[in-house]
């Protein structure tokens, strides 16, 4: 699969896929989303940011995460709680292993795809 996308796009085509290979993947992506119907652009924040976001990390991704955090923690008491202050710190990963250990989803306390899946369904519960 990784030799398909890097032929099909013009990337020096070697089975292994590089920080290239995940430039032209995220640009790619991007582009895609211009063409969406507002509906779905609606819900374009709580799309997996497409890195593993782990503790000690901070920026835009984080607060995203801090945000769907905290709607949790407004309906979930036994959800430790959080700051959204941009940084990945000891409270964030509490609560992602909270919820990672609720869910069966591995006790990380990192979020990947499978994690970041949850947390967004569960800011979303109405």
């Amino acid at each position: 699969m990784v030799m398909a996308f890097q032929e099909k796009y013009n990337l020096p085509v070697t089975g292994e896929f590089t920080y290239r290979d995940w430039n032209v993947l995220k640009t790619t992506y991007d582009n895609m989303l211009k063409y969406y119907d507002k509906e779905y652009k609606d819900f374009v924040d709580d799309l997996y940011p497409g890195v593993f976001l782990t503790k000690g990390m901070t920026g835009e991704d984080i607060i995203k995460l801090q945000k769907l955090l905290l709607k949790i923690c407004l309906y979930d008491k036994s959800i430790p709680g959080v700051r959204v202050n941009g940084e990945f710190d000891d409270l964030t990963e509490k609560s992602i292993k909270k919820i990672q250990d609720d869910y069966n989803l591995g006790i990380t306390g990192i979020v990947g795809p499978f994690s970041w899946k949850k947390i967004v369904e569960l800011a979303n519960r109405k």
